[in-house]
């Protein structure tokens, strides 16, 4: 079953949302933003991971990082991300954060992937 992650970074730490689609479940995750939490985020990844990432300074580097790890990493335009919402509020009932409707829906989108 696929695993959908959305990450959003920060100078000092990372929030996660992991969506799975078949069974509506979200889980919301932190980590350090230090070498020791990107090792340990990167041994919780698998084959069936699809990562989005918002475009932002450093997205290169975290995309080279984790591109060997995930069945996909997609690098998500800011502009469309807002079309969506802040993930403040709740955009649809069943699906809450702008991540996770990016995932959900990613063909709908305009996706950058590198490679």
């Amino acid at each position: 079953m696929p695993r959908y992650i959305g990450l959003d970074l920060h100078r000092r730490y990372v929030h996660g949302c992991e969506w799975i689609p078949e069974t509506q479940h979200e889980r919301h995750f932190r980590f350090p933003n230090s070498r020791d939490g990107w090792s340990q985020f990167i041994a919780s990844l698998d084959s069936d991971c699809w990562i989005a990432i918002e475009v932002t300074g450093n997205v290169f580097q975290v995309y080279d990082l984790l591109s060997p790890h995930a069945a996909k990493v997609l690098l998500a335009n800011p502009i469309e991300l807002k079309r969506l919402g802040s993930g403040r509020h709740e955009v649809d009932p069943i699906v809450k954060t702008r991540f996770e409707v990016f995932l959900s829906y990613c063909s709908s989108f305009r996706v950058t992937t590198r490679g």
